[in-house]
């Protein structure tokens, strides 16, 4: 009988509970750092948006590597063909002194060697293959060859199906320097702004909560293991098949 009148007092003048207190209250903390992380998203599109200011004195930082039509090739009928194409597929690395090297070290001498870093042109994966957001065109389709590739997927190599330009000859590797001609414009109060919200994310270590309400998760270790991925899975059978014959 008291409990039932005690909820009925609940009920009439509208009275909570200490349960019900505290969560409202907890309710209205994660709304908040909701509104915290909307505010800081509206922030990188209000800067993103911002236009690009010409330099008076452009000036060099390091190095361009990109891939450019051979001559032999811009001197043929088809030099227009292979310039889109190339448009399409190519890839761009930057380096800071222009060589274009990395430090390996060797498990056998434990030495650090340094190599050159590897630069090709860019393959697509099955289903950028087939997906109708993929640009190539029906005739640059047929440049190109399936290869079958092995990555790595948690702990094993998983194989994948790649289609790779079959003619990457025509095309040769060019190192320029990467010149900065125009930077983006500042406005001060979106950079005050920033500032603050991320002086308050960091000293009050909300960070990992606001990264698990709006995404599902605070750190790594809570992550939820994803299924391993299959890369044959909808993968038509006569693409197998080329890849096997190919090797």
């Amino acid at each position: 009988m008291a409990n039932n009148a005690t909820e009925e007092l609940i009920d009439l003048y509208g009275l909570r509970t200490a349960r019900q207190r505290r969560r409202a209250l907890m309710q209205d903390r994660e709304q908040e750092l909701i509104a915290l992380h909307n505010e800081r998203r509206s922030i990188w599109a209000a800067k993103g948006a911002l236009p690009m200011i010409p330099l008076e004195e452009p000036y060099q930082r390091g190095w361009i590597r990109t891939f450019e039509v051979k001559d032999e090739v811009q001197r043929s009928e088809q030099h227009e063909f292979y310039a889109r194409l190339l448009e399409k597929i190519n890839t761009v690395m930057y380096d800071r002194d222009g060589r274009f090297i990395k430090k390996v070290k060797y498990r056998h001498n434990r030495k650090w060697v340094a190599e050159p870093v590897p630069q090709y042109l860019k393959t697509f994966r099955h289903w950028e293959w087939v997906h109708r957001s993929c640009p190539l065109t029906e005739k640059e389709r047929e440049l190109f060859t399936t290869v079958l590739h092995y990555e790595l997927c948690g702990r094993k190599y998983v194989p994948s199906i790649l289609y790779e330009f079959a003619e990457p000859w025509r095309y040769v590797l060019r190192i320029r320097p990467h010149m900065i001609t125009e930077v983006q414009m500042l406005d001060a109060d979106l950079e005050s702004r920033e500032q603050k919200l991320e002086q308050h994310l960091t000293q009050n270590k909300l960070e990992p909560v606001m990264q698990r309400l709006t995404e599902g998760y605070g750190k790594w270790k809570f992550r939820i293991r994803q299924p391993e991925y299959d890369p044959t899975k909808n993968v038509p059978l006569h693409a197998l098949i080329a890849c096997n014959e190919d090797y």
